[in-house]
């Protein structure tokens, strides 16, 4: 809803038919005409070369098995002046945590993810931890800290 109300169009894309059901059905939504649910990957996602001017990758690269790829892919979809905003972890040894969420990758380092962005395409790789995101708890479990990536 948030995007909806700020971007002319908006590419909503999960691998999980149950996850965009969901979204499609948020009652904030009924009247956005201007967000579109495709089902799809990071290792091939249903959107055209050049196809975006914003990629927003939220909280998935630790789900992948090959981050650099993934990265790559979203260059892919990007127009050549397009940006990457990618939501993060940063590694950590949360046990539960990480188990609890069938996470592949404990987090990562700015340098490491910098790296990987570089391999992927982008020239101009930004990181900032956000200020908002704190080490915590949820449901018990010590959480991660977030950072952002904005990368063009």
């Amino acid at each position: 809803p948030l995007l909806s109300a700020r971007f002319a169009r908006v590419i909503a894309v999960d691998p999980s038919s149950s996850m965009l059901e969901a979204a499609h059905n948020r009652p904030e939504l009924k009247g956005a005409s201007n967000v579109s649910f495709r089902a799809g990957s990071l290792d091939r996602l249903p959107i055209e070369d050049g196809e975006l001017d914003l990629a927003i990758a939220s909280l998935v690269l630790h789900h992948v098995a090959d981050p650099t790829a993934a990265l790559r892919e979203l260059r892919r979809c990007l127009r050549p002046e397009g940006r990457l905003l990618a939501i993060e972890q940063e590694h950590h040894h949360h046990a539960e945590f990480h188990e609890r969420m069938g996470d592949r990758w404990w987090g990562f380092e700015p340098a490491e993810i910098t790296q990987y962005c570089r391999e992927a395409g982008f020239a101009d790789v930004q990181v900032r931890p956000l200020t908002t995101a704190r080490a915590s708890t949820r449901r018990g479990m010590d959480v991660p800290r977030l950072f952002a990536v904005v990368a063009a």
